[in-house]
């Protein structure tokens, strides 16, 4: 049996569903209020105490929203990882591999270690020490003081670097993530890469008639990291260069990114909103021209593949994992880190060359393609039965 053990990581519930359909004998520890949110059907795949877990999830979850408390949140999934640990030590003659997401599996694993249970950590990002680096620089470049929750989640990176030492194999998902982690000490052999799923909900796609209006979207909800302060530049580039475009921003502005600019937010053609549902959101890539992900530090970065599938071309940089896929599958383009110069020369590039634009547009409908959660779980059925 496969355990899966994760605390506020939806795509896990992803995971254990499609290895269910390989027919592989899963079980899902899951913490995850989006469990309870949207009314999933318990199936034998997710364990009943995974309801109790998802309340203690939303209940932290809650408490830092709108309460400004973290340790609440810090209680539940250490909480979740004794929970855990307890259940591995129950059933430990069962379970043959186990697969706990980074941050939420320290006992966990300790405890597989003891009983000489297979173990793999998931890191969905690039080291925490290094990664830890490159987001304090950034704010510092930036004069911005550092977020009391984002200051909490970064103290706790020294624990996710003992889950890491700890488990047999770290599972990441790209090799910027895995460059990362060799550079801060990690074995090569002991990294295992494959790159994850992308979320879809219309398969009737159309290639949209985007010569009446060109359209830019950017999503992501931690704005330093996710670079929103390059798009922002990008934007009054082309505003003073002239272009037409409209522009949508989903993201956590915080007041310095408001102040900063002002002048940005007040155009006509500029929408913002804090979030959106997937559904909502899906239709939004379909109506762009483009997507932009200048992410100064992102191991994978979900949005690029699922614009992408939705048939619409990225501009991402070159500090996004999924980088190397847009590349190699020419469904966008990536420029340097940091570069606002070069997210211009290749967006104004397709404002002028709206052919070649639409050339890329059908070049990610192709059916070769495949970045689904079906394949992620065949993937990672190999590399923990090899070809059983």
């Amino acid at each position: 049996m496969v355990l899966i053990s994760s605390y506020g990581r939806f795509h896990s519930i992803q995971t254990i569903k499609a290895l269910s359909e390989l027919e592989v004998s899963v079980k899902g520890f899951i913490s995850d209020k989006q469990l309870l949110l949207n009314k999933f059907n318990y199936s034998t795949e997710f364990l009943i105490l995974s309801k109790l877990l998802s309340l203690l999830h939303l209940w932290g979850n809650l408490s830092k929203r709108y309460l400004n408390f973290y340790y609440v949140d810090k209680f539940c999934y250490l909480m979740h990882d004794v929970f855990c640990c307890l259940y591995i030590l129950l059933n430990r003659k069962k379970i043959k591999v186990y697969i706990g997401y980074s941050l939420y599996c320290y006992f966990s694993l300790k405890m597989c270690k003891f009983f000489h249970i297979k173990s793999y950590v998931e890191r969905a990002g690039s080291h925490p020490l290094w990664q830890r680096k490159v987001v304090l620089s950034e704010y510092d470049y930036l004069n911005e003081p550092v977020p009391s929750s984002l200051l909490f989640y970064l103290n706790q990176f020294p624990r996710m670097k003992k889950e890491l030492d700890i488990a047999d194999s770290v599972l990441t998902c790209s090799n910027y993530a895995k460059k990362s982690m060799v550079m801060e000490g990690l074995q090569p052999d002991k990294i295992k890469k494959i790159y994850l799923g992308a979320n879809f909900f219309n398969s009737d796609i159309k290639v949209s008639n985007f010569e009446k209006e060109f359209k830019l979207i950017f999503v992501g909800s931690q704005p330093i990291i996710k670079g929103l302060v390059y798009f922002l530049d990008l934007v009054r580039l082309l505003e003073k260069s002239g272009f037409q475009i409209n522009v949508l921003i989903v993201s956590n502005c915080s007041k310095f990114i408001f102040d900063k600019y002002k002048d940005i937010f007040s155009l006509d053609y500029v929408k913002y909103t804090h979030s959106m549902n997937q559904r909502q959101l899906a239709l939004e890539y379909q109506a762009a021209s483009l997507t932009i992900c200048p992410s100064i530090d992102d191991a994978f970065n979900m949005v690029t593949l699922e614009s992408v599938r939705s048939g619409t071309p990225v501009v991402t940089f070159d500090t996004v994992g999924a980088s190397e896929v847009i590349s190699s599958a020419n469904v966008g383009v990536v420029v340097k880190s940091k570069s606002v110069n070069d997210l211009y020369s290749a967006v104004t590039y397709f404002i002028e060359n709206q052919n070649e634009l639409a050339k890329i547009k059908k070049n990610c409908l192709k059916e070769n393609f495949d970045f689904s959660w079906s394949t992620y779980a065949i993937n990672l059925k190999k590399e923990l039965f090899g070809n059983e």
